[in-house]
């Protein structure tokens, strides 16, 4: 994995290797909607406090998921403004 940020914002970078990717399921969801899909997700504490975070994701199938936790608490509400690739 790797980490860049510049004035615009913070990127990430993982190659997902598999010795079979034949086999990976993809089910193609709407937002939000992981399903059986295997998914990449970062974890975000601006706060550095543990209690507030925001998580990114994006599933095999190139469907983003993102939400804000609270205190443990997910909340899908949150539709941030972000690209990914797959």
């Amino acid at each position: 994995m790797k980490i860049a940020y510049d004035n615009l914002g913070i990127y990430f970078l993982a190659k997902m290797l598999d010795p079979e990717p034949e086999k990976i399921m993809r089910e193609l969801t709407g937002r939000d909607e992981i399903g059986v899909d295997d998914i990449f997700q970062v974890l975000l504490n601006g706060y550095n406090d543990r209690q507030y975070n925001m998580k990114f994701g994006v599933t095999d199938a190139g469907v983003q998921y993102d939400a804000q936790i609270n205190n443990g608490i997910e909340y899908l509400s949150f539709n941030g403004i972000w690209k990914s690739a797959v």
